[in-house]
């Protein structure tokens, strides 16, 4: 998602978001790690078939889509949906 942040990806311009604040992490260093290393090989994995416009393996999506969900900072969940509308719409086909 990194990628997001380069111009030439902006925000909608009818994008409007507030300040948030942001939860405490919960879950250890080494489980927070381990999580990361599980959602790269996810993406790895699945962002050929995104990319390429192929559907992909719909559990691989949906399993994406549920981690996702779970990692990102819910306050900040809008913003990524807004920098990739089409990705999450493709996740959750």
């Amino acid at each position: 998602m990194v990628y997001a942040l380069t111009k030439s990806i902006p925000f909608p311009s009818d994008a409007a978001f507030e300040a948030v604040r942001l939860p405490r992490v919960t879950m250890s260093r080494e489980e927070l790690r381990q999580s990361l290393k599980t959602m790269e090989g996810m993406l790895e994995s699945l962002t050929p078939h995104f990319f390429a416009g192929e559907a992909g393996d719909s559990i691989e999506r949906r399993n994406l889509g549920e981690m996702l969900a779970e990692l990102l900072p819910k306050p900040l969940q809008p913003q990524y949906r807004a920098l990739v509308p089409d990705f999450f719409a493709w996740l959750e086909k």
